[in-house]
């Protein structure tokens, strides 16, 4: 008989944990287990990607639980003015917090009846807490994809959320030890899998997807980032300085960069402010890039944290040389000068690297020649995944 799996997971949005999800379902063992997927929107550009073998269930989120019925419902329960006061307790400004939403929305969706043999809540917040909090199974494992200190989580508002949880999974070393500090009481749960990424998956989307035509200028180091455009997160007025810096110094630098996010205008201001229109280059959203790649000389990430990003790999995997700045797990996911290149996490170790690339750009090169001759491939970890849910 079948063992029943449950996956919790938000909405298929664009993103390295949606990825990691779909190569993981792709290469799931449907013989062996009947998967339901729970989505709280069932949304988002990959949404065409999840599997026919897999079950899709009503959406968490009730079509009748309008946006207005939910904020008047989390009024009179005092989960909203619960999550203001945390905002305002842990952050210092009227904001609500992330960790409390979690809980707030999870309190007015819909979960399944049945019991599961295994519940995964592939995603930090919602996803992990409908496992935890809501879902009847033998055994739980809940996914954490992010630096959890420095994604600025407050460990007394999670301080319960993974009471039940049976494994965390972790897709970064340096991310889980930060986890263990935080919660010393998980720490023998604790387990690390790399994020699940194969390369027939990214062949899939590019087979997939509509051709982009983007005009590049040759002129300088071409570089390409994609990402969510936050400012802070992703460190791109950082970038932004440092082009700038370089500008002023005589080298000519060609930025482009994919992605939508909460801070465009702030972006696009930053840029304005700086007289680099001409150098910088906002493309918004795109479902699959990866067709632009061979357009550019390297990926550029000067992020300030990351858990392990996906579109470093994904960079790797399609042979183009990735440039980051020392985020956590950094040194786990590039071996330097071989497989990237990696900055020191500052405006000026950022400066630093670009520079010595401009005035050497066989370093390129090199790091090209060695990404063609690897395999980035690790559709093998699916098994350390089977062995956590066999485990008793």
């Amino acid at each position: 008989m079948k063992k029943r799996v449950l996956f919790v997971y938000s909405t298929m949005m664009l993103g390295g944990s949606t990825t990691s999800l779909l190569s993981l379902l792709q290469n799931f063992d449907y013989e062996k287990y009947q998967v339901d997927l729970l989505l709280y929107k069932a949304e988002g550009p990959f949404i065409d990607y999840i599997p026919e073998q897999v079950n899709i269930l009503p959406t968490a989120l009730a079509p009748e639980m309008t946006q207005l019925r939910r904020r008047i419902k989390s009024i009179f329960n005092g989960k909203l003015l619960d999550s203001l006061f945390c905002g305002v307790k842990y952050y210092g400004k009227l904001v609500m917090s992330q960790q409390k939403n979690a809980y707030m929305n999870a309190a007015w969706c819909r979960v399944p009846e049945k019991e599961y043999d295994v519940a995964i809540g592939f995603l930090e917040l919602w996803s992990d807490v409908i496992v935890n909090k809501y879902i009847k199974a033998k055994k739980k494992i809940s996914w954490v994809h992010v630096d959890y200190q420095k994604a600025h989580y407050i460990p007394a508002l999670d301080c319960h959320t993974f009471d039940e949880s049976n494994y965390i999974v972790h897709v970064s070393k340096k991310c889980m030890q930060n986890f263990q500090k935080a919660f010393p009481q998980y720490a023998n749960r604790c387990v690390y899998i790399e994020n699940i990424l194969t390369k027939s998956f990214l062949q899939s989307r590019i087979q997939r997807a509509p051709k982009v035509h983007v005009e590049v200028e040759n002129a300088g180091l071409r570089l390409l980032s994609v990402c969510r455009i936050e400012m802070d997160h992703k460190g791109l007025d950082r970038g932004v300085e440092a082009i700038r810096i370089l500008k002023d110094r005589g080298y000519k630098i060609n930025w482009y960069v994919i992605g939508s996010g909460p801070d465009e205008s702030k972006m696009k201001e930053y840029i304005k402010k700086a007289d680099l229109e001409n150098d910088i280059h906002m493309l918004g959203r795109m479902e699959c890039p990866f067709t632009l790649y061979e357009k550019f000389d390297a990926f550029f990430v000067p992020s300030r944290y990351e858990g392990k990003p996906m579109a470093v790999t994904e960079a790797q995997m399609l042979g183009l040389p990735p440039i980051v700045t020392e985020y956590e797990s950094a040194h786990e996911q590039i071996d330097d000068l071989k497989t990237g290149i990696i900055a020191k996490n500052s405006c000026d170790g950022i400066v630093d690297v670009l520079e010595r690339i401009l005035k050497s750009p066989q370093i390129l090169n090199g790091v090209r020649n060695d990404l063609l001759q690897s395999d980035f491939d690790n559709v093998k970890c699916i098994n350390q995944i089977y062995e956590l849910m066999e485990k008793e």
